[in-house]
């Protein structure tokens, strides 16, 4: 069949090698012959499933291996290429170039531990050509996993800021009264020109900002609130960071749990500002 092939009388190999499989069914040359013709003729759903039959068959054919993966990877199937890749890798466990083979189907997989597994086995071959190629795949795969870089949040700008920050994970409200009376709130409804917006800072405390775009002349309070969670027996720790016009001050606060706590008053009378400690 081998000849008739290579000379690309592909049909007539083709029958060739069904006849002989036909004589004796766990004939692996022609069986290899087979499917290898079937491949070379177009026929890639047959010639899969004639490759899949040979693997069953001679489970340690690295060349049927490698078809199929080769066959699975261009049908855009990662798993099922990757299967065979790890079986050639695991009957040529020497081989670098395998590994490396491996580590690259993995990541195609989205499987980011046993590409790094398979590419460090690659690394620590003898096949240097292999060990050169998968420590670049390393160093690409340490760069993918890296975690983005966080978004930088804009200093928020305004006649009046407010900045708290405090430890732990309890819920607190900032709010600033305005003369009026009405209080300005993180994720309250806001007039226009007024704004308000809850940032996260990481896991090991919270953050809050307001800030009053355009603040007329008058008194104005800043004040911290807790909600009387169930169970919240001790104090939360924190501070807030006041800048009104050209001035800046920093409050401390402890609070119980359903405590509020009015830290300042602001005299606001142009060009300047006074603060009032509580």
């Amino acid at each position: 069949q081998g000849g008739l092939a290579a000379l690309g009388r592909l049909d007539e190999a083709r029958a060739a090698a069904w006849e002989w499989l036909q004589i004796d069914r766990e004939h692996e040359a022609a069986a290899l012959a087979y499917a290898d013709a079937l491949a070379r003729l177009g026929a890639g759903r047959d010639a899969l499933r004639a490759y899949a039959s040979l693997a069953a068959l001679a489970p340690r054919s690295a060349a049927t291996h490698r078809k199929l993966a080769a066959m699975f990877e261009a049908k855009g199937e990662s798993a099922a290429a990757c299967s065979h890749r790890r079986a050639l890798a695991s009957l040529a466990p020497a081989d670098g170039g395998a590994a490396l083979d491996l580590a690259r189907c993995l990541l195609a997989a989205g499987d980011w531990d046993g590409a790094r597994a398979a590419a460090d086995t690659a690394a620590n071959g003898k096949d240097h050509g292999a060990a050169r190629d998968a420590q670049r795949l390393i160093d690409d795969i340490a760069v993918r996993r890296a975690p983005a870089p966080a978004a930088r949040i804009a200093e928020p700008r305004g006649d009046i800021v407010v900045e708290a920050r405090w430890e732990g994970a309890e819920d607190l409200d900032v709010a600033l009264v305005l003369p009026s009376g009405e209080r300005l709130a993180a994720g309250a409804p806001l007039p226009a020109g007024r704004r308000a917006v809850e940032l996260p800072v990481g896991q090991q405390g919270q953050s809050e900002w307001l800030a009053l775009t355009r603040a007329n002349a008058g008194r104005y309070a800043v004040e911290v609130g807790r909600y009387a969670a169930a169970g919240a027996k001790t104090p939360v720790h924190g501070e807030v960071r006041v800048r009104a016009l050209r001035t800046q001050r920093t409050f401390t606060f402890d609070l119980q749990p359903g405590g509020i706590a009015r830290l300042t008053e602001i005299s606001v009378s142009r060009p300047a500002a006074t603060y009032r400690h509580y």
